[in-house]
């Protein structure tokens, strides 16, 4: 099973990288060991990934079959996330039934987000009972300090009057007391000093989820409203394909968001993980929708996924950024990305043939 998996994402891979070489004979493969152990989610998609092959080799009918059968072992498995690509798929390649497809879709991912409201109100409810878990406990200790205090005190006092006649035992007792409110005092300070640490790594983070935010997400939903702009003009099966596509990416970024409710930094490291061709799928989408023509040039000697993930998320949201602005701004034809890496020292070179903007007259403005 598990040689079968390696082999049927090895050739997906090599599908997404638009090489066609024994494709087709790898998927059949990983399919038909697959189909010998009897794996209704593995059968799932291999057939989802053959009929993905078919489809760019434009054998519709094949692609269909596949696709069909991806949805059958998809229900039989249980597989959610697999039935919504098939029907997403079968919506594109089976006109006759699209308008069917697309409902199923429709109600499916309704009620996979309503199942995941769900959840999220169950982890809210239990977070809120956790708090006041954690309240009552602070209220108790509280409580506990202070009869704990007025125990001391009343100790003390008793052990004052007691030792009353005795000038010895009375300076022992002030020196006691004076090392003790010492050690009060030391300990308050060490509590301020607490406070304002955990108020600082609470502002810290809320600024880097705030940033991750307007980064990420943000950037992302900019990017798919200008591909809208363009496909909106257009009603042919290619630009319905693409709007599809831009549903897909809809989904992408809100799952982005919950990834960043859930410590950003882990998800986006898997999704960096083959970094330039994230890089060559950004720029192959923007200049599908945009009808601008991309060049991306990088030094295939570096191991660019070997960089941290930190910088991998904050370069491709940088050239992410600069795509768009070259879309929305520059009206150009090119669209030219360079990435290299000398001596520790990583260059990004990001330009277009576009119009450009006037220097003197920006400086007159800030003037």
């Amino acid at each position: 099973m598990f040689y079968a998996k390696v082999l049927d994402n090895y050739a997906y891979t090599k599908l997404k990288a638009k090489d066609t070489t024994n494709v087709e004979k790898q998927l059949i493969r990983a399919l038909k060991i697959r189909d010998s152990l009897n794996d209704s989610s593995g059968l799932a998609i291999s057939h989802f990934n053959l009929a993905e092959f078919y489809i760019l080799k434009k054998d519709t009918s094949k692609a269909l079959e596949n696709a069909k059968k991806s949805e059958e072992y998809s229900l039989a498995s249980k597989n959610n996330k697999r039935l919504l690509q098939a029907y997403d798929i079968l919506t594109s390649i089976d006109p006759i039934n699209a308008s069917n497809y697309a409902h199923k879709y429709i109600v499916l991912n309704d009620s996979l987000i309503a199942e995941e409201r769900l959840i999220q109100d169950k982890f809210t409810r239990i977070k809120y009972e956790t708090d006041e878990v954690i309240e009552e406990k602070e209220e108790l200790e509280e409580q506990k300090q202070i009869l704990i205090s007025f125990v001391i005190g009343a100790l003390l006092l008793a052990f004052a009057i007691f030792i009353i006649g005795s000038q010895y035992v009375k300076n022992q007792k002030l020196r006691f007391e004076q090392e003790q409110q010492e050690t009060n005092l030391e300990t308050f300070n060490l509590m301020l000093d607490q406070k304002g640490k955990l108020a600082q790594a609470k502002q810290e983070e809320q600024l880097r989820i705030s940033q991750e935010l307007h980064d990420g997400v943000l950037g992302s939903l900019t990017g798919i409203g200008l591909i809208l702009k363009a496909t909106n003009k257009r009603a042919d099966e290619e630009a319905i394909a693409e709007r599809l596509d831009l549903i897909k990416q809809l989904q992408e970024t809100a799952e982005e968001i919950r990834t960043i409710s859930h410590t950003l930094s882990a998800a986006s490291s898997k999704k960096m993980q083959n970094f330039t061709n994230s890089i060559i799928e950004l720029l192959h989408n923007t200049g599908k929708a945009s009808n601008i023509k991309t060049s991306f040039t990088f030094d295939k000697k570096i191991d660019w996924d070997s960089l941290s993930a930190e910088i991998k998320i904050n370069l491709y949201r940088m050239i992410q950024e600069g795509v768009q602005n070259c879309v929305k701004y520059s009206k150009a034809e090119n669209i030219l990305l360079d990435l290299s890496m000398k001596n520790s020292n990583l260059s990004v070179i990001l330009s277009d043939d576009g119009v450009g903007f006037n220097l003197q007259k920006k400086k007159e403005v800030l003037d």
